[in-house]
């Protein structure tokens, strides 16, 4: 059984996405039911309490699931039919890049999900920005990179 390139490349970046997450969610929980990271929050808004603690854990989830479950959409809608065109790649690229920088810049060396984050990001920001090609038969296939 022989997988088409855009297949191939629809279940990477959708497979990654998924693990994107997966890793956000676990990384909620873990941070919810954190009494150290509670505390923290607590200092910084000595007013608030535990419902507003929630809120703002769960706009931070969103905001952290909104690329991937964007980008995963867009390709799964419209991959068979247009692929994955130089517009979509340098948009979704600049913006996965741009994530891919805000998650290093945090400097969470402690956190495995830093780590986690860093790979899949740079995993999703590969795999959106392969190169095809179409050769005479109409077979697209990946573009090998050769130098001269």
């Amino acid at each position: 059984m022989c997988i088409k390139p855009f297949n191939k490349q629809l279940l990477i970046i959708l497979i990654t996405a998924a693990l994107i997450i997966s890793t956000a969610s676990i990384e909620a929980v873990v941070n919810i039911k954190s009494k150290d990271f509670y505390e923290v929050y607590l200092k910084i808004n000595q007013t608030a309490e535990f419902k507003e603690f929630i809120n703002y854990m769960l706009m931070i989830y969103i905001a952290e699931i909104s690329l991937p479950v964007v980008i995963s959409v867009y390709i799964f809608f419209t991959i068979q039919k247009y692929g994955i065109n130089n517009i979509a790649k340098l948009v979704f690229g600049g913006m996965i890049f741009t994530k891919l920088g805000n998650i290093i810049i945090k400097l969470q060396f402690n956190s495995f999900f830093y780590y986690a984050f860093i790979i899949l990001y740079t995993v999703l920001f590969i795999s959106m920005i392969k190169k095809y090609r179409q050769d005479k038969d109409g077979i697209k296939d990946y573009v090998k990179v050769t130098q001269l």
